[in-house]
Parts: structure tokens; sequence; C-alpha cells
């Protein structure tokens, strides 16, 4: 349990308390909305993209109904993918991204020059509050500078953290 350092709010969901709608000690102007979690997951990313996180995408959405993906990516392959794969495209929904950020891209650069690109388009939604969590297999630098620029970091927090599945 975390508690909000400005009010004393405990709360186990984003750090939103949400009886009051308070982060950080402000009030969560967002509407009140179902416990459904949305999910930003930047297609484009990683090796064999946009195959694998379709493929990915169309599991996770049939074994976790409770949450909602939102693909981030060129929604002509994507679209593409779904169809040669035999994958239902109304799983999830698609956000249109003409351009994408290469792995070898400087991230600082890329980020700031590709605002249309999957990854910066997806924290752009995530700061919105349009999508919970953003997470993606490609440029790790242009994750984390998307995080720092766009999310901006939490009091007290020096830098983004990094996760990956440790096997049991």
């Amino acid at each position: 349990m975390i508690a909000d350092p400005v009010t004393g709010d405990v709360s186990l969901y984003h750090r939103v308390n949400l009886e009051t709608g308070m982060y950080r000690g402000q009030t969560n102007e967002r509407p009140q909305r179902s416990l459904i979690m949305k999910i930003g997951v930047d297609a484009m990313g990683g090796d064999f993209a946009p195959l694998e996180a379709v493929k990915g995408a169309s599991s996770a959405a049939r074994v976790h109904p409770h949450y909602q993906l939102v693909l981030f990516g060129n929604k002509e392959v994507i679209l593409s993918v779904c169809n040669e794969e035999g994958v239902d495209a109304n799983l999830f929904s698609i956000v249109d991204c003409p351009t994408e950020i290469e792995m070898g891209e400087h991230p600082v650069r890329a980020f700031s020059a590709k605002q249309d690109s999957s990854i910066a388009r997806g924290f752009q939604y995530l700061a919105q509050g349009q999508i919970d969590a953003f997470l993606s297999a490609g440029n790790t630098g242009a994750m984390l500078v998307g995080s720092l620029m766009t999310v901006k970091a939490i009091p007290g927090i020096d830098r983004p953290c990094l996760t990956a599945a440790i096997p049991p």
C-alpha cells in the first residue's frame, strides 16, 4: 500500500484513491469509469513486430477479458497481420501511428522528431488518461525519454523503472 504524501490517503490502484479521486494531492479530473484497465501496447516495437505483438495481444485479450488492449502502430499493417493470422481485430482497439522509432535511433532526437510514432502517441494517451499503462518491446531509450518528457517523474523518483518477466 502507498499513502499519498499530501492527503495520507491509501490506495492500491495507481495511487489514486477511488473514493476521493485524489492523486498526489490533486483531484482526478477523469470521469468515473469501470475498473477495466486499459493497457496500451506499442505494436511496432521489438523483434518480429507487429506479428508477435498482435499474437500476444490476441492471447491476452482472450485470457484477461477485464483488460482493454489498445494497440499503437500502423493500422493497415496491424489489420493485415490480424487477417493473415486469423486474429479477431475486434479484440482490441488500434490507434493509427504512421511512423515508428527504430531501435538504432537516438532516443531524444527520435522521440522529439516523431511525435506521431507509436511510442510518442502511446505516451500522449497515457498522459491524457486515455490508457492506464503503456508498454513496448521497442527502443528502450525512447521509452525512458517518453516517460520523463510526457508523463513526468514522481517527486523523489529520479528515473523510470524497467520491468522484465523472470521465470519462476
